[in-house]
This record gives C-alpha cells, structure tokens and sequence, in this order.
C-alpha cells in the first residue's frame, strides 16, 4: 500500500545538448527526442518547441545530433593552434617574460630598498625608547606611523609581481587551450566538445540546421586571426567568378619571367666603367658637362 500511495517520478530522458541551444528565428528554447527506426538504429533529434505565444516560427526542420557535433568540432578547430605554433608563441612570450622582469627590476629594488629603510628605522626608534631618548607614547605613535608606510610598501610590491606574471601567465594558459582545441576537434568525445564549446562561445542558437554563436574574448581575437588567410583565398575565387579570363592566371612563378614595366635605366644600361663616377679619368665637372 506504501508503494501504491508514492507518486511516480518521471525519468528524465538525458540529451547532450538538452538546454543548450535555443531557436535562432523565435529565441525559444530546442529540445530534443530520440527515434528508432524500423532497422533498430536509434536517432537523436533536436527542433524548436514553437512555444512563443507572439511569434509563429518557420523553423520546421529536425537536426540531427551527428550534424550538430560537426558543427561543434568545426567551430572549435576555428579557434585551434597547432603545436608548431603555440610552442613558437610560449617561447616569444617567455623571452618577453624575461626582458620585462629585467627591466622592471629597478622598480622592484627600489621598494626593497624603501622596505630596508623602513625596517632599520623601527629598529632605531625601537634602541631610542630604550635608551630614554623618547617617551613610549612618542614611540608608539611613530612606530605605527612606519608600520604603516612598510605595510603599504608590501602591499605595492605584491601587487607588482603579482601583476607583472599574470599577465604572461595569462597568456601562455591561453595559447595552450588554443592548442587543446585542435585535439578536442580532431577527437570524438562529444561532452568534452561540448563542455568546451561553452568555454570558447556563448548565445548559442540552431537555424535552419546551422550553429550560431558568439565567440568571447579573446577567443574572437583568434578567429579573425585563423580567417584572414581564407580571406584572401575567398577575394580570388570571388573575382575569378565574375572574371572568367581569372581561372588563366598564372598562380606561381612563370618559368620564362618578363619585365611587367619597362627598366628604370639601372638594368639595360652599362654601369661600370665608361659611366659611372668611379671611374678616377672622369672628374665631377665633366660629368656635369656630358650630363648636359
């Protein structure tokens, strides 16, 4: 009877991206079912729910889950480094690293030095109450004026390190992510694609079986850094489709080379001896004489 009167918790059914997207025409949120099809095959499929009361979404179409995680792995390799390159980029910013501490390392001595300056005064005023010299309360009142000058010199000074290797570290943590990139999308582990999705993107939507999101910072700084060669490529196929005469051009070096302008009179003209001002028979004021 116990059993009986426990209500019925429905299971949830787990989806990897459940939640995750939302429609890119109505904003609304894309859920997701699972099909078996007559041959046993079992599929995932995601669609808008169409749940938004002020707009009548389009978006009729099913995504399947494998086209989403290429979808996934493309965005991510979008943002990748390869190991040729983030090693490169790590060693220039060590030797960065290293120059900028040489060259900050007149600052930071300095506030070593106001530290010890600091210190051997309490010391001295500390010999100067014993001796008599001063009153306690003289003492305590300047001893906690220095203690307050040398706390804030530590305060600046670990906020200068402190500053001064994070940013490098920073950087290098990044490049090495960049570089975890190319294995996360050359892999197919589809969690760890998509866990590391949310890292690199947020907003993001599926219209028309597309992926649609926005890259952060400075995730968005390395996209546009992997696309500028495409760009060009893409300005070449773009001209060559409104040139047909383009797909005649020439994309390496010609084998027999031609001048493209006529010479500029330092190349199909003798130079040396006859006409050049080397020559110790011809002085300055017959050169002047024969130029004219």
């Amino acid at each position: 009877m116990k059993q009986k009167s426990r209500p019925k918790t429905k299971k949830i059914k787990y989806f990897l991206y459940r939640g995750f997207f939302r429609c890119g025409e109505c904003g609304f949120t894309i859920t997701a079912d699972r099909k078996i099809k007559k041959s046993g095959k079992e599929y995932v499929y995601y669609y808008c729910t169409k749940k938004n009361p002020k707009h009548r979404c389009s978006q009729n179409t099913f995504t399947r889950e494998e086209k989403i995680f290429e979808q996934v792995k493309k965005a991510i390799q979008k943002v990748s480094l390869c190991s040729a390159w983030a090693n490169k980029m790590i060693k220039e910013i060590e030797k960065e690293k290293e120059q900028k501490v040489q060259a900050e390392s007149f600052f930071a001595q300095k506030l070593k030095d106001q530290l010890a300056e600091c210190e051997g005064k309490l010391d001295t005023l500390l010999d100067m109450m014993l001796d008599k010299a001063i009153s306690q309360e003289e003492y305590l009142a300047k001893k906690q004026k220095l203690i307050n000058q040398k706390m804030d010199i530590l305060e600046k000074l670990s906020a200068f390190e402190r500053k001064s290797n994070n940013r490098f570290e920073l950087m290098i943590n990044f490049i090495k992510q960049a570089n975890q990139a190319k294995i996360i999308a050359l892999q197919e582990n589809h969690e760890r694609s998509r866990d590391f999705l949310k890292k690199i993107g947020s907003n993001f939507q599926i219209r028309e079986q597309k992926l649609i999101l926005d890259f952060k910072n400075p995730w968005e700084i390395l996209l546009k850094y992997n696309a500028e060669p495409r760009r060009g490529e893409a300005y070449l196929v773009q001209n060559s489709s409104q040139n047909p005469k383009s797909e005649n051009w020439r994309r390496g070096r010609d084998s027999n080379p031609r001048w493209s302008r006529p010479h500029n009179g330092f190349r199909d003209r003798p130079v040396q001896p006859l006409r050049h001002l080397s020559n110790t028979n011809i002085s300055l004021n017959q050169f002047a004489i024969i130029k004219k």
